[in-house]
């Protein structure tokens, strides 16, 4: 395998990224991401039932089938009721449109009927 020569983010660089006026779905997910130290592939499948939102915390299935539990703090506490807008099923994280024919029905917010974000 090769060595990763990639460098981390500058203090001031993640600041930029936690502050910034991007949409809100990016704002929960950079939040999400920063203040659990989680991987993506354990936040995208989050459903609203999964997060114990007075408790600012989730059941996760980790890589290798851990299941473990996720803590967040203020920015994402914050910011996560609006992204919900009073959802109470569905994916957490959704596309901005419609799902395409053949999406798993597990994978589609049914209010809305759009499709649960991947990467």
């Amino acid at each position: 395998m090769p060595s990763d020569h990639s460098k981390a983010l500058t203090r001031e660089g993640i600041t930029a990224i936690l502050t910034g006026r991007g949409p809100l779905r990016e704002r929960v997910l950079w939040h999400l991401l920063y203040e659990t130290a989680a991987r993506i592939e354990d936040v995208l499948p989050l459903d609203v039932p999964d997060l114990d939102m007075p408790n600012r915390c989730a059941i996760v299935v980790r890589k290798g089938g851990a299941v473990d539990i996720m803590a967040w703090q203020t920015g994402t506490a914050r910011l996560l009721p609006r992204l919900l807008a009073g959802r109470r099923t569905g994916p957490v994280f959704l596309t901005d449109r419609k799902a395409e024919p053949g999406v798993a029905k597990a994978d589609i917010d049914p209010g809305s009927g759009r499709a649960r974000l991947s990467y």
